[in-house]
């Protein structure tokens, strides 16, 4: 991403209502990791979200009660006066990050990406929740066709998808929102195109294009 590119994201998530942005970051393998569990120097992607909010470290002064929705302006603030308060202030700031219950949910954690397939997989899911690249959820009636559309390549194609794609996964990609456009990241390889031509050739205004690593 440019920094204009980056300037525009920071200066829309800072105005939603949620002010969240979720980005995939990059890193490779250390050498703690290499050494238990084997394997090489390879690359190593994860979902990781950045959270533009107050830490609740200091108390906001609004004496004149300004309504922050519709105004912008600056306000003072104060330190707290006792560990009470602090530890108040500390417990309310938890609370946006507690995750939602939902029936599919699961504790296994999905952040981290298998394989490359996975990550397009992934990544045609959050275009999916959010209708972006020429797909709309409205073309699935449910989470099963969703799966069903992903087993599917999987049979045809012949190329098992390191993790198992079911309703708790998919339900934790749409818990987490994706409400600002994520930097793609998904490279062109054999797989992936394999399976955005899959997705082409059921939708053809699919945009492919805008589907990968620019």
């Amino acid at each position: 991403m440019s920094n204009k590119e980056l300037e525009k994201y920071f200066l829309e998530t800072i105005k939603s209502p949620d002010r969240v942005l979720e980005f995939v970051s990059h890193s490779l393998r250390g050498a703690k990791e290499i050494h238990k569990y084997g394997g090489h120097v390879t690359d190593k992607y994860r979902d990781q979200v950045f959270r533009m909010w107050f830490n609740n470290c200091r108390v906001i002064l609004n004496p004149n009660n300004i309504d922050l929705s519709t105004e912008e302006v600056l306000l003072d603030s104060r330190p707290p006066v006792n560990i009470e308060e602090s530890l108040t202030l500390r417990h309310y700031s938890k609370l946006p990050r507690t995750n939602r219950y939902q029936k599919n949910t699961s504790l296994k954690s999905t952040n981290i990406y298998k394989s490359y397939l996975e990550m397009a997989v992934r990544t045609f899911l959050k275009d999916l929740f959010n209708n972006n690249n020429g797909l709309s959820l409205s073309d699935f009636s449910g989470y099963k066709d969703i799966i069903n559309f992903i087993e599917d390549f999987s049979k045809t194609s012949r190329l098992k998808i390191d993790r198992k794609i079911d309703k708790a996964y998919i339900s934790q990609v749409k818990i987490r929102g994706f409400k600002v456009k994520v930097n793609k990241i998904v490279p062109k390889t054999t797989e992936t195109l394999k399976f955005a031509d899959y997705i082409e050739s059921k939708y053809p205004n699919f945009n492919k294009a805008g589907f990968f690593k620019k």
